[in-house]
């Protein structure tokens, strides 16, 4: 008799079963987290590389924008009164200075050229 219950015992069979739907569900969760964190890393490399690029497009458009505002006042005030002519040709010392000053309220530009329409600088 001990026979014969052994061959309906269905213990054996389901903890097979079990066992092989867990160990699926487990690998099926491992690729699934092994994905995931690619793409994950990749779309955190591609916002991290949007933001560095924005920062550095509008750490520069401010630089150059304050540089245009100083360059534009400037040449409004060489344009009156023949400042121009003034600043090269009949005082160029305090022309110079002038100059000087107008490159020190742009710390990012190296240099500063004021030339006539004759060529003159």
């Amino acid at each position: 008799m001990a026979l014969h219950s052994k061959k309906l015992s269905f213990t054996r069979p389901i903890m097979v079963s079990f066992a092989g739907i867990l160990f699926s569900f487990a690998l099926i969760a491992i690729l699934v987290i092994l994905s995931q964190r690619k793409d994950f890393l990749e779309d955190y490399h591609k916002i991290n590389g949007n933001f560095t690029h924005n920062l550095a497009v509008n750490y520069t458009e401010s630089i150059l924008r304050e540089n245009d505002y100083i360059l534009g006042r400037a040449a409004m005030y060489f344009a009156r009164n023949d400042r121009v002519n003034q600043t090269i040709n009949i005082d160029p010392t305090h022309g110079l200075q002038m100059l000087m000053h107008l490159q020190n309220l742009m710390p990012t530009v190296s240099s500063i050229s004021l030339a006539d329409t004759e060529g003159r600088h």
